[in-house]
């Protein structure tokens, strides 16, 4: 087994393992579970994207490939708009809320102790 990629965290390694698998690259992540235990071990190189020795040239090309793919922002629109649509509902839910609030406070301060 033969180290090819060093990931930055835990998603990473585990987002360029399935691309590797989606290749036909069968891929191992290790040091995955020291990131939890930083405080005494170095911050960097605890994760390690490994490959059998055959397969290493092979994943190599599929890390250089996925590394320049541009990122796909066909999503991003489609949930900037939907958060744009959603914002004056809850600006005036809040709005009501506020309101109601102060009303119950106000009647509250104003009604008679016995």
């Amino acid at each position: 087994m033969r180290t090819v990629y060093e990931p930055a965290n835990g998603v990473e390694a585990h987002l360029l393992q399935d691309y590797l698998e989606q290749e036909g690259i069968a891929a191992k992540i290790h040091g995955a579970s020291l990131l939890g235990a930083v405080g005494e071990l170095p911050d960097s190189g605890l994760v390690r994207l490994v490959v059998s020795d055959a397969d290493r040239e092979r994943a190599l090309d599929a890390i250089r490939r996925w590394e320049m793919a541009p990122p796909d922002d066909d999503d991003t629109d489609a949930q900037d708009d939907t958060v744009l649509r959603e914002r004056p509902r809850a600006f005036w839910i809040v709005c009501v809320a506020l309101v109601v609030g102060l009303a119950i406070v106000a009647a509250y301060f104003r009604l008679p102790f016995r």
